[in-house]
């Protein structure tokens, strides 16, 4: 008689897509997929290191995509941490280092109307 036994494994470490510096008061925006090598239904927690969290998600198919944004409202080096659990209870973390500055970034369009040198030479530009 052969007996075959539902092996029981720890989902595969996440996988975290995004970015990896930002700015305070900015919408960072993460995607995180993760597969289970059983197939088993799995469920994802964001630990954004700044004392706040996602809380669990409900539980999702193994493979499936789950996107998630975080404010940081403090410059420093934070590290995010995913973990998901899979319906047996068995975890898996990833852990991505995201530095957060308060540098003030401008758009192409901010500098034009910010600058009068930069506007003057554009609108000559946009003459000829």
């Amino acid at each position: 008689t052969n007996i075959t036994i539902d092996g029981i494994a720890a989902p595969d470490p996440p996988v975290i897509s995004g970015p990896s510096s930002g700015n305070i008061n900015k919408n960072l925006d993460f995607c995180v997929t993760c597969d289970d090598p059983n197939s088993d239904s799995v469920r994802f927690f964001f630990d954004w290191g700044d004392g706040s969290n996602s809380g669990w998600t409900e539980f999702l198919s193994s493979g499936s995509v789950v996107y998630k944004s975080h404010v940081y409202d403090k410059k420093g080096i934070y590290k995010l941490i995913v973990t998901v659990e899979d319906i047996d209870r068995m975890i898996s973390s990833t852990i991505k280092d995201l530095r957060i500055t308060n540098k003030k970034t401008f758009s192409f369009s901010e500098l034009i109307f910010q600058f009068p040198f930069i506007r003057t030479i554009w609108n000559l530009l946009h003459i000829y």
